[in-house]
């Protein structure tokens, strides 16, 4: 018999049983798909956009994550979905949500990236912006780090799957991905840059080097973190 808890996951999803014991899955859609952390109870896991013929791939999404790292029997997701202009497609995953609460919930963070690189400045107005970053930079990426790392800490129950994508799991991924390893797991920028290259098979596109690149000036500069912020 289905417990209570259970049900409080799967009732708006009647069909689909949200355990890794029945999930078994290898489907290329989600080859970008990594599993990024565990804090606690809670997970943190990175990708593609979660979509199959135009509906939000949910059972998919969770057989990828599951086969990454196991996931607990019972579990909400928060879905921090990074488009900007894909419309129908953001439209879609909130209308998802909106329509299956008990599944979880959205979070919108449309990320730009940045448009210049911080090496084209002197070394003082590096400092400058990096440390202002966010003042000018859309992304807001310290506000972002903080409320990623603040829900993970918080132990809730049921457990809190965390869902970061963009459209194929890439750059403005690989962007809030590469300044949550350097913040929160003790990488370097050259160590968080090739574990992004090597999941997606290319370098990341400018906007969002730059961004993860100014990313790493404001924790050398505002927190103090002992980063080289510029790779050869």
């Amino acid at each position: 018999m289905m417990s209570s808890r259970l049900g409080l996951v799967a009732l708006a999803f009647a069909c689909l049983s949200l355990t890794n014991s029945n999930v078994v899955a290898d489907d290329p859609q989600f080859e970008h798909l990594r599993f990024i952390q565990q804090v606690g109870k809670n997970l943190l896991y990175r990708g593609p956009e979660p979509k199959e013929n135009n509906t939000f791939a949910l059972k998919q999404m969770v057989a990828a994550m599951d086969k990454q790292h196991p996931l607990p029997s019972i579990y909400t997701i928060l879905d921090v979905n990074l488009l900007t202009t894909e419309t129908s497609d953001i439209e879609m995953e909130v209308a998802f949500f909106k329509a299956n609460p008990k599944v979880g919930s959205i979070l919108l963070w449309p990320t730009y990236g940045a448009n210049t690189a911080p090496y084209s400045y002197s070394t003082a107005v590096i400092k400058e912006r990096a440390i202002n970053i966010s003042q000018w930079m859309k992304d807001d990426l310290p506000t972002r780090m903080v409320i990623i790392r603040k829900l993970l800490d918080t132990p809730v129950d049921p457990p809190l799957v965390i869902y970061m994508h963009c459209e194929c799991g890439c750059d403005r991924t690989g962007e809030m991905s590469i300044s949550y390893y350097m913040q929160f797991m003790n990488m370097t920028l050259a160590q968080g840059h090739k574990i992004n290259t090597d999941i997606i098979g290319r370098e990341m596109e400018p906007d969002e080097k730059y961004g993860m690149e100014w990313y790493c000036f404001h924790l050398k500069y505002a927190l103090n973190y002992n980063l080289t912020c510029q790779e050869d």
